[in-house]
């Protein structure tokens, strides 16, 4: 558990899995294609912004506890397990949560 801003300046290559939990600051990674079978992705208080890669689907799982946060999700998607090429949990107490096409 990491206190303050988790931040990948460069895409990350994860075949299996990704986890990063911060306390108090904002995760940002990007992902290289294949996408990590997992990833997981938690800040108590900041924003989560995931970049991924590829075609997908996606089995995504986002949410913000915050009043006013704002969840944010633009791959494609599948609730379906077994078409997913990767699981994404995404969640933030206080801030903003997005998962978007990697540019």
């Amino acid at each position: 558990m990491a206190k303050g801003v988790i931040h990948a300046r460069q895409p990350l290559a994860v075949r299996e899995s990704f986890s990063a939990t911060s306390v108090d600051g904002d995760i940002t990674v990007d992902f290289q294609d294949p996408t990590a079978q997992r990833i997981e992705a938690t800040s108590g208080d900041g924003d989560v912004v995931l970049g991924l890669a590829g075609d997908g689907p996606f089995l995504v799982k986002a949410s913000t506890e915050a009043r006013h946060g704002v969840m944010v999700v633009r791959v494609p998607e599948t609730l379906d397990p077994k078409r997913a090429v990767s699981t994404v949990i995404a969640r933030s107490a206080t801030g903003d949560v997005t998962v978007d096409e990697r540019n």
